[in-house]
């Protein structure tokens, strides 16, 4: 059962990233590549229940989510790593 959900998770977040390439050439937003980070650091990324959240990369990802403006994949690309 996790091993289906690992894989889910993985297709997901490849399939966001790719959706996300596509949408920025096409309307020059790359906010699908945010939630593809997202569900790949949320699913599938190993942490450590006892230490603090840090919630740099989040406040950011969100600021930008919730803008009604396009971002472009210059601004995105930098949180991914």
């Amino acid at each position: 059962r996790q091993a289906t959900s690992g894989l889910y998770h993985a297709a997901t977040a490849a399939l966001m990233t790719f959706e996300a390439s596509r949408l920025e050439e096409i309307e020059g937003d790359a906010k699908r590549a945010l939630w593809a980070k997202l569900v790949a650091d949320h699913h599938l990324a190993p942490r450590d229940p006892l230490a603090a959240d840090d919630l740099a990369f989040e406040q950011v990802a969100a600021e930008m989510l919730l803008s009604p403006e396009p971002v472009a994949m210059s601004q995105v690309a930098p949180l991914l790593t």
